[in-house]
């Protein structure tokens, strides 16, 4: 009965249920914890170096908070109320629901399931959608020192100061919403041999003067070869004022009204001769067409 705070710092083995009563907040503390399911009235903390692994917590119809410094594995419903994640640990999610706010100030998240909330800010940390999830909430905010991608599916509207990093090495991320990319905003995005990070837009993206995309390939890319990055239903104002990649990768981008291609160039060395390297400038040029963004060869 939880009529005040209380504050477990026992170990609790062969227990699968976890239940309380009364409005007392609990702090779980100094062990690891593992239920099935766990029913709360109150607020519930996971303190730093403490974990809860449940196959669903369960919050009462008040105003709750789920505050997260340890980790916590699991789904979460948060009832009626108006109720908040709190999360500076490691959350690995299935599934969020019942909850209007997820607030990050540190540490990693995933999500694997669904999650709908009302909004989400991220100040510090990473959240990550993994393959097949689904993250809906009314404004997404990501600020800097923060980092927020997908390999899945994103409801709302995104607005990025911090990092955005579409796919999960890699992946494609579809967002269904707006997307806005200050200028102290990063996009990063993966190259393999076999594939490429995607964003998905359907709506509309801004990109603020100073923004950066970056580029992470392990690998050259086919000349001629083009990689969608980019595509925006709703139309593409502003582009990226700096383009970071590795020495390797040699090729340019291209914008158009609602897409943005990275298409692959032949390396033109100063160590070929006169005449070899005026093909290669014959082809390369061929290959931009006219359509360069912004070069992206060394």
């Amino acid at each position: 009965d939880l009529a005040n705070a209380v504050t477990l710092a026992s170990s609790l083995t062969g227990f699968e249920r976890l239940q309380a009563e009364g409005s007392g907040a609990l702090t779980l503390s100094g062990h690891s914890y593992s239920f099935d399911t766990v029913t709360l009235p109150g607020n519930l903390t996971v303190a730093a170096g403490a974990s809860l692994a449940a196959g669903r917590v369960t919050f009462g119809p008040a105003d709750n908070r789920l505050t997260i410094a340890g980790a916590f594995t699991g789904s979460v419903d948060g009832g009626a109320g108006s109720d908040a994640i709190e999360l500076s640990g490691t959350g690995t999610f299935g599934s969020i629901s019942g909850f209007e706010a997820l607030r990050m100030t540190a540490g990693l998240a995933t999500v694997s399931g669904l999650a709908s909330l009302s909004n989400i800010a991220l100040t510090g940390g990473r959240l990550t959608g993994l393959a097949a999830s689904t993250i809906s909430a009314a404004t997404i905010t990501v600020g800097q020192g923060a980092i927020f991608g997908s390999a899945g599916t994103v409801n709302g509207n995104v607005a990025v100061s911090g990092t955005l990093s579409p796919g999960a090495s890699p992946g494609t991320m579809t967002v269904n919403g707006n997307v806005a990319l200050a200028g102290t905003s990063v996009s990063v995005f993966e190259i393999t041999p076999t594939m490429a990070d995607k964003l998905v837009i359907n709506g509309q993206l801004s990109i603020a003067q100073g923004a950066t995309l970056q580029i992470l390939a392990d690998v050259a890319v086919t000349p001629g070869r083009s990689l969608e990055l980019i595509t925006a239903s709703g139309g593409i104002t502003g582009s990226f004022t700096n383009v970071v990649k590795p020495a390797s990768l040699f090729g340019f981008l291209v914008q158009d009204a609602d897409s943005i291609t990275l298409m692959g160039q032949f390396l033109n060395d100063a160590s070929y001769s006169a005449p070899v390297r005026g093909a290669i400038d014959y082809i390369n040029s061929v290959l931009v067409s006219g359509k360069v963004l912004s070069s992206v060869e060394s």
